[in-house]
């Protein structure tokens, strides 16, 4: 069996890349709400799919209540529900109005009485907030009330629901309520097809009527072995009239506006339904299909560029020069013309090829009667490259603001910024040129050798780690200062294959099969051996896994290392919208540019060839499970004559990862037991008042100490009347709670951490903790020692951006382990902090579990280390002493890669019993000297080197619950180092407590996880960029 990098990967690879991200999905069965078993109508479902590069939303509006019947018109309906205050009315009896179809304000809401739509409803053009708005004639309002993913007023948004389309073996996408009736599940977020048309007309309409908020139960019975419709029709009061949709592809136009390099196919886009349609592209109108009407058809042909609204009078969703009737026959130069935008991308009517495109579909039934809906289309979808801004946990952050330098080759920027950008809630980042167009980075790459990308403006509460130097090398864009920002540009592969498909049958010969009668897989595979040749075969392993779990590399080439890698991670081939076989495999394994296809196809030396992918046919139905050493057969994808060979397209996506501020307080008795009653409340150190030297009366009467600006002295601060804190919270009986609370962000700035209340029977810490938050992180004061305060440090979590280097895996363990150092300064953070060692380390490694937390890497070492005087923080670094023999790491040579993990702050105060004796209070133990000079003894609770955490005989206090390097404490915090201790999953996040009622107080489980690392609990989602 050869397995070796083909031919074809050298001349045969497209470069398709836009700033615009579309996230790409796999095409996926539609999930259905019920067994067999449980719901008889079950087995009489079809599969939906959800192409790659389409988003679709769902809207359910109403008049009284959510789920009360529509189908009679209550009085002031104008004035009620949905239409309150708006030009656009939802309703059951609009009374007819033909000519002029031209909308006003008074015929806006009637009845054609026709197909014909009632045109000029909305602007040519989208608003600037992204949705359509009303004409000037209709007072210009934004239709953001209505297409806008939040609930609102009267309305429930469903966004990014899946299942609605399906695919036929021409590659187009279809939808048609004739033939399949769709019921939005929310509990899945995704539509169920059934078999037949639901809903009998009540109107003029053919029966099998659009209605996504009702159930098959209610419109369907069983007989027969088949479903049939049980005489539901659409004016029946079960019925749910009120609702909209809106659906954005982004596509490439290619080949004169045509699927296939021979031009034989052209794309299309044709809907027939009713009511309001509007069809934009690129922000302009095209299709214009307004008003209240009878079922109406708009075609788009990207070939010609020929737009046509017609009425569909064969109803077969395709418009029919002399049987069909035209209302608007124009081409999609002439929209963008008549809308005043620039055709700087045309060819003549239609789009120039390579050029890329949003179609953004809008469309509301706002009738009481008939619903139709038919759509079908074959766009192409874009292979997309582009920036994405994530948080931590790999969530999307909306509202970063970036401005782009080019630079010189050292990365200093030149001159002004020649883009500048904002990420959308999708955490898309869009450049655009002066003309509005979007940015690709195919034109980046023609522009500039080498740039920067500055983050002006984090997401509130959020901070970012610096300039990304970018560059590109073979075509896809790269972070080259990944180690200081963790920015890591992930990469795809798409490959198209191309008929006939023929396989290697293993005795010589050759075989051409038919696709529908098995299944196609994409293998990765892996150089063994850099000494041995490139084109030996036996040189070359399959990998499977994944970033999270780890990537594992099979023994050697044979069938049943392949057959076990298609099993273990299957990268299946789906039919896709140029009607060829397609298959995407996201989040390739190392170095895209060490990949066998990329240095061909930019005529570099193959030889140094890391990777390549392979291409492997299953016979039979029994998909990636029914792979053996019978049924598998390599693809033969090389060109040769008659055979075009497949296709294959590389992007990336740049992951840019910013980290949630916050930090968690624990309160404790003077033994290290946790108290719950305690109140802390986070100020602004600008909203407090220096009473030193005077008394209290211009305060509240309250006041804190704090060490002086130099380390030195004590300055006693109080707080104005009228001046509010930024935050407040308190604890619960794990005695914890985390700041920012929910609803609260911590955004950069000097705070001042005190206690307003302290739990019944003890006397409040008069400590005041200033707190520093800033780029580099979250800083808390731990004071004088003895004066009952204790900042702990942990490094938290790796940023996900960066999961492919944490796992034990056989590809790249870089960050598999690293070690943390205590520095200590006198002063606060910033220019003039001086930071120094205190000889106190800890070496941890990744725990594996998904979360990317890290735990003591053996025996001995501590999960965190503190100081019980002046600021701390902690520096990490890569562990090049552990795990050596078993993982391939780069050394990074002591490289600082404290920007990649959250890090972790627990501000630990204590307060004694009423009648417990008060202690002296040291009033400037510190002295001119810097309290972290290893030859004074600043931190009598920790070792000076690693220890057993769990010797009771050792420095740390092992009374203190919150100390993970002591013994545990049955009330308190568990040891994180434990599978009960540090289990993240388990940690039911600040906001979810917030969201369910509950008081803001942090359980247990949560301190004992932020113990561990967590800054704040925002939830761990897995993340696959």
């Amino acid at each position: 069996m050869h397995v070796i990098p083909s031919r074809h990967q050298a001349g045969r690879i497209r470069y398709l890349a836009a700033v615009i991200i579309a996230i790409a999905v796999t095409l996926a069965a539609s999930p259905l709400t019920a067994s067999a078993a449980d719901d008889p109508l079950a087995p009489y479902t079809v599969d939906g799919v959800t192409p790659r590069g389409t988003t679709i939303n769902l809207f359910d509006y109403w008049l009284t209540d959510r789920g009360a019947a529509d189908n009679i018109d209550p009085d002031n309906i104008a004035d009620l529900g949905i239409n309150a205050g708006h030009v656009l009315d939802f309703n059951k009896n609009a009374s007819r109005s033909a000519a002029p179809y031209e909308a006003n304000l008074d015929n806006v809401n009637k009845w054609t009485a026709s197909a014909h739509p009632r045109t000029a409803i909305v602007a040519s053009t989208l608003g600037a907030d992204g949705y359509p708005a009303l004409s000037t004639t209709l007072g210009g309002e934004s239709l953001a009330y209505l297409f806008a993913n939040t609930g609102g007023p009267n309305k429930q948004a469903f966004p990014g629901v899946t299942g609605l389309l399906q695919v036929d073996d021409q590659g187009y996408y279809s939808y048609n309520s004739q033939t399949n009736f769709a019921q939005f599940n929310e509990s899945t977020n995704a539509f169920t097809l059934y078999n037949a048309g639901g809903v009998n007309t009540g109107g003029a309409s053919p029966n099998g009527q659009f209605f996504p908020f009702n159930t098959g139960a209610q419109v369907f019975n069983v007989s027969g072995g088949a479903l049939q419709r049980n005489g539901v029709t659409s004016v029946s009061p079960v019925i749910n009239h009120y609702f909209g949709m809106t659906m954005a592809t982004r596509f490439i136009q290619q080949y004169g506006g045509h699927v296939d390099e021979s031009q034989t196919t052209p794309v299309t886009y044709n809907f027939s339904g009713d009511d309001d349609v509007w069809v934009y592209i690129d922000d302009v109108l095209v299709g214009d299909l307004g008003g209240i009407h009878n079922a109406s058809s708009l075609e788009i042909d990207f070939a010609t560029g020929a737009v046509t609204v017609y009425w569909d009078r064969n109803n077969n969703n395709a418009y029919d020069a002399g049987i069909d009737t035209p209302y608007q026959q124009i081409t999609l130069a002439d929209a963008f013309a008549a809308a005043g935008s620039d055709t700087a991308q045309f060819a003549g009517p239609t789009f120039a090829d390579d050029t890329y495109h949003t179609l953004d579909f809008y469309y509301l039934e706002r009738g009481n009667t008939d619903s139709n809906m038919s759509l079908k289309y074959n766009l192409v979808s874009i292979p997309e490259s582009g920036i994405r801004k994530v948080d931590q946990n790999g969530a999307a952050l909306g509202g970063a603001q970036f401005q782009l330098f080019p630079a010189d080759a050292q990365y200093q920027p030149i001159g002004e910024a020649v883009y500048e950008g904002t990420t959308d809630p999708n955490g898309e980042l869009v450049f655009t040129n002066e003309r509005g167009f979007p940015i690709t980075l195919e034109q980046l790459d023609a522009q500039y050798d080498y740039m920067v990308l500055r983050e002006v403006g984090a997401p509130a509460g959020y901070r970012h780690p610096g300039d990304m130097h970018l560059r590109f090398e073979n075509g896809v864009l790269l972070s080259t200062n990944e180690w200081d920002t963790g920015a890591w540009s992930q990469a795809k592969l798409t490959a198209t294959a191309t008929d006939p498909i023929r396989i290697d049958n293993g005795d010589g010969t050759i075989s051409v099969v038919d696709p529908s009668g098995g299944s196609m897989f994409a293998v990765i595979m892996k150089r063994r051996s850099m000494s041995a040749p490139v084109d030996d075969p036996a040189n070359w392993a399959p990998v499977s896994g994944d970033a999270l779990a780890g990537w594992q590399v099979g023994a050697d080439n044979s069938l049943a290392s392949i057959v076990q890698a298609v099993r273990a991670t299957p990268y299946p081939f789906a039919l896709g919208t140029n009607g060829a076989y397609q298959v995407e495999v996201d989040n390739l394994p190392g170095d895209v540019n060490q990949y066998y296809g990329m240095l061909a196809n930019n005529g570099e030396d193959t030889s140094g060839a890391q990777y390549t992918v392979q291409y492997y046919y299953v016979a039979g139905s029994g998909g990636a499970d029914g792979a053996s050493a019978r049924t598998i057969h390599r693809i033969l994808t090389e060109p040769d004559a008659g055979y075009a060979g497949f296709s294959y397209a590389y992007s990336v996506r740049l992951y840019i990862a910013n980290i949630r501020n916050g930090f968690l307080v624990a309160k404790t008795d003077t033994a290290g037991n946790p108290l719950a009653g305690a109140t802390f409340a986070l100020y602004r150190r600008a909203d407090m008042v220096d009473v030193t030297d005077s008394d209290t009366s211009d305060t509240t009467g309250a006041a804190w100490t704090v060490r002086g600006p130099d380390g030195n002295g004590t300055v006693t601060l109080g707080v104005a009347p009228g001046v509010s804190p930024v935050d407040e919270a308190t604890t619960g009986d794990d005695g914890g709670l985390a700041f920012p609370t929910a609803g609260h962000t911590l955004d950069p700035g000097d705070y001042v951490l005190v206690e307003t209340v302290a739990p019944d029977g003890y006397v409040a810490n008069t400590r005041a903790v200033p707190v520093v938050v800033n780029d580099q992180g979250v800083f808390a004061d731990a004071g004088v020692a003895d004066d009952g305060v204790r900042v702990d440090l942990g490094v938290g979590y790796l940023v996900r951006s960066m999961v492919q280097f944490a796992a034990d895996d056989d590809i790249d363990a870089t960050l598999h382990d690293v070690t943390a150092a205590l520095q200590t300064s006198a002063t606060a953070p910033g220019e003039s902090a001086a930071w120094r060692p205190t000889g106190e380390t800890t070496h941890l490694r990744y725990a594996g579990d998904g979360n990317l937390q890290y735990v003591p890497d053996g025996t001995g070492y501590p999960q965190t280390l503190g100081a019980d005087a002046g600021w701390s923080r902690l520096t990490v670094t890569q562990c090049m002493e552990h795990n050596m023999a078993s993982s391939p790491k780069q050394n990074l040579d002591g490289q600082d890669l404290s920007n990649l993990f959250t890090g972790s702050v627990i501000v630990r105060v204590a307060d004694r019993r009423v009648d417990e004796e008060e202690p002296d209070q040291p009033d400037d133990p510190i002295g001119p000297s810097d309290p972290s000079d290893p030859s004074e003894p600043s931190e009598p609770s920790e070792p000076s080197g690693p220890s057993d955490p769990s010797d009771p005989s050792g420095p740390s206090d092992s009374s203190d619950p919150s100390d993970p390097s002591g013994p545990s404490d049955p009330s308190g915090p568990s040891d994180p180092s434990e599978p009960d201790g540090g289990d993240a999953d388990s940690a039911e996040p600040p906001e979810a407590i917030a969201d369910s009622g509950a008081s803001v107080v942090t359980p247990i489980a949560v301190v004992a996880a932020l113990l561990v690392g967590a800054v704040v609990l925002l939830g761990i989602r897995h993340f696959h960029p």
